[in-house]
């Protein structure tokens, strides 16, 4: 079945922070989705990494030489199969029922696209101001 949702994760060495991110998307309420780790050639084992939820849900890992965010996240979209796709960086987290709440907000809505709300995990104030700013913002 095609899925719904493409997730695409541009990667370089994040073998840290990219389990946590897909860790959660173990507990998401809905499964039609799949997963796209475009890796920058990574110095590190985030490949490795990527490769052990191969067994919780659909997930593709591509490596180039181009460490470059926004070619990755271009490709991934070239290589995704879903009708949405949602880009996240390494080191997000996600509730349990995020790809739920995007889900039902393209399907009732309809829109080109949207963005959510930034929440920091820093104690620095300037990090913190931005957030609140950026949310104001979007």
């Amino acid at each position: 079945m095609k899925p719904y949702i493409s997730v695409i994760i541009p990667c370089l060495n994040e073998e840290h922070y990219l389990p946590k991110l897909l860790h959660d998307l173990n507990y998401q309420s809905i499964t039609n989705f799949e997963v796209i780790v475009i890796d920058g050639n990574s110095d590190d084992k985030t490949v490795q990494v990527a490769q052990q939820f191969k067994s919780n849900y659909p997930i593709e890992v591509f490596t180039t030489n181009v460490r470059n965010v926004s070619y990755q996240r271009n490709l991934g979209a070239k290589k995704s199969h879903g009708k949405v796709l949602v880009f996240f960086d390494a080191d997000t987290r996600l509730p349990k029922k995020y790809l739920y709440h995007i889900s039902k907000i393209f399907r009732k809505k309809h829109p080109h696209f949207l963005t959510t709300y930034i929440k920091v995990d820093s104690k620095k104030p300037s990090e913190k101001l931005f957030a609140v700013l950026s949310n104001l913002i979007f």
